[in-house]
């Protein structure tokens, strides 16, 4: 039977930590990139794992492997090879694909021939310290009718976030383009190359992010990884965040300095109960060459 396949986001599950990923095949690095199975793992969409299998990908498979017994209840996968529109349309990607489980079970999803988030939520608990991904069907691309990729994969059990989820609107940002977008979607993907970055004119300087969440939630910290955190290159290519005053709800405000640094850090907030923040970008770091300012990550606990 063929189990549902949610096209809709998670409501933000606790991600299971992955401990190693073994795959059929996978193709010999070149110049520029790898395309082993710790690719898939790696916490970026811009880098895939592409399969070496003889033909178009059918039978080629991924086994995911967990740090200790877990209950499993659904996964995200970025299906296809993420570095550009181009790469993704260039290469095959999954059009069906079978779930094995230690228990013998399995589950079988077809997925859209689209450069989105895939979903999939499993049609039951699964308790085990593994699970088979094998492709049964894939989308043809336009270049490499030899190469199926998956550039990322996340695995959920069914406990909330440690973190409180938000809805974020920015001030402004910028226009998708053949990289992918910069919506405020990104802030909360737990992919340190998935930014979202102002749109305004000049540096970003006065730009905001407003963070409402469900209820009124008791803040203490700040995760976030400053600028793009794709790499090196990129991160001082782009804007970054020097100074941000954090507004609640009835108008008190704290201001925080942020680190230069494209790794993660945490913020201490003076307690304060909220159901919004507003975040002003008060003071920034900019770009060598991009005058816009990124954030990659911010999560507020």
């Amino acid at each position: 039977m063929l189990a549902l396949l949610s096209l809709m986001s998670l409501s933000f599950a606790k991600e299971i930590p992955i401990a190693s990923v073994d795959v059929s095949s996978y193709r010999a690095p070149d110049s520029s990139s790898k395309y082993d199975p710790s690719q898939l793992i790696d916490g970026k969409s811009v880098t895939a794992w592409v399969e070496n299998d003889e033909g178009s990908g059918l039978g080629s498979w991924f086994e995911v492997k967990l740090n200790e017994s877990t209950t499993i209840s659904s996964m995200k996968m970025w299906n296809g090879y993420w570095y550009s529109f181009n790469e993704w349309d260039f290469h095959n990607r999954v059009a069906k694909m079978e779930v094995t489980f230690e228990d013998g079970s399995k589950e079988v999803f077809e997925l859209d021939d689209k450069k989105k988030v895939e979903t999939i939520t499993f049609a039951k608990p699964h308790t085990g310290t593994s699970f088979k991904v094998r492709f049964a069907k894939v989308h043809s691309g336009s270049a490499y009718a030899e190469r199926t990729a998956v550039s990322e994969i996340k695995v959920y059990d069914d406990q909330p976030e440690d973190f409180f989820v938000a809805t974020v609107k920015a001030s402004s940002t910028l226009p998708e383009d053949n990289d992918g977008s910069y919506n405020t979607n990104n802030l909360q993907d737990n992919l340190k190359d998935t930014p979202w970055c102002e749109g305004a004119k000049g540096t970003g300087a006065g730009e905001k992010l407003t963070f409402t969440f469900d209820a009124a939630k008791e803040l203490s910290k700040l995760d976030m990884i400053n600028g793009n955190g794709t790499d090196f290159k990129l991160f001082m290519a782009y804007g970054s965040v020097k100074t941000l005053q954090l507004t609640f709800d009835g108008g008190k405000s704290q201001s925080l300095v942020v680190k230069p640094s494209l790794m993660p850090q945490t913020l201490n907030i003076e307690p304060v109960k909220t159901k919004s923040v507003t975040v002003e970008l008060v003071d920034v770091k900019e770009g060598k060459t991009v005058q816009d300012t990124c954030i990659s990550e911010m999560r507020f606990h």
